[in-house]
């Protein structure tokens, strides 16, 4: 008895999915001194160097970091999955990808509104003069929401 092996197409899928090319950046965009791309940075890694004097400290609270932690399963299943469709032709990449960064923008915009990780109190210092500026409920990473809305993302091909 002989086997005769007939090409499924593998070979040819497998060539088609290491051709896809493509990410997407989630974060805060901007020039590398802009304003909120320097908040962003702050609270993401923490400083002891902040304010307008350099001796204000902000301590470690991740917001993009931690989520990707959290998720990169999730993301690896998605992606996982989409590499079938997109190489298929049932889905577009450019789509998925956008898709793709929104719903880790509202990962990482859910991540921001509990304060970050780990969570640490804001200084009874920075909450006074959060009350102050109206804030009943003062939390960290949640002044103004200026970082939460910065939080964005880009497809790259």
């Amino acid at each position: 008895m002989s086997v005769t092996i007939i090409d499924s197409g593998m070979e040819d899928f497998e060539r088609q999915v290491k051709k896809l090319h493509g990410r997407v950046d989630v974060g805060v965009f901007g020039e590398k001194n802009s304003e909120m791309v320097i908040i962003a940075g702050a609270n993401e890694f923490g400083t002891d160097r902040a304010g307008k004097n350099h001796d204000v400290t902000i301590p470690k609270r991740s917001f993009l970091r931690s989520t990707l932690d959290e998720e990169k399963e999730n993301v690896r299943k998605i992606v996982d999955k989409a590499k079938v469709d997109i190489v298929t032709g049932k889905r577009n990449q450019k789509t998925f990808l956008n898709r793709l960064g929104i719903w880790f923008v509202g990962k990482v915009v859910n991540k921001i509104l509990a304060g970050g990780e780990p969570y640490v109190e804001n200084a009874d210092s920075v909450k006074a003069a959060k009350i102050r500026r109206g804030r009943t409920k003062p939390k960290p990473l949640n002044d103004d929401g200026h970082l939460r809305d910065a939080i964005n993302h880009q497809v790259k091909l």
